[in-house]
């Protein structure tokens, strides 16, 4: 789909738009375990709700999530409470963020394994 106009007359590419519905759907779909992150679009792995759910269900979805959201700090501690092995697939820089990692220890005795 072309959308709007660069400055020099070239088309622009506009990322899709999920759809408010589209977005609800995929919540109840990952929730009732229909649905991995694996299994979505891009749009949908960097939607904060939508990680949140998939990684509150399935710790390791945390793989999957954007770059982004693998560095945000409740998204992760909540994969770590589901599953703490899935710290591995955290952002480097909060793996290095000595009370992220005393905080996510308290849920996963093992974390500092994952430390950088």
């Amino acid at each position: 789909m072309w959308g709007s106009v660069v400055g020099d007359g070239r088309p622009q590419e506009l990322p899709p738009v999920v759809s408010p519905e589209e977005k609800r759907a995929t919540i109840r779909r990952v929730r009732l375990g229909h649905l991995s992150l694996a299994d979505v679009s891009e749009e949908l792995r960097a939607d904060r709700d939508v990680v949140l759910e998939a990684v509150k269900q399935e710790g390791l979805s945390l793989e999957f999530a954007s770059e982004e959201l693998r560095a945000d700090k409740e998204i992760v501690i909540q994969g770590v409470k589901k599953q703490g092995c899935s710290l591995k697939y955290a952002d480097k820089g909060l793996r290095g963020d000595r009370d992220f990692m005393m905080e996510a220890v308290k849920h996963y005795g093992l974390a500092l394994e994952y430390a950088s």
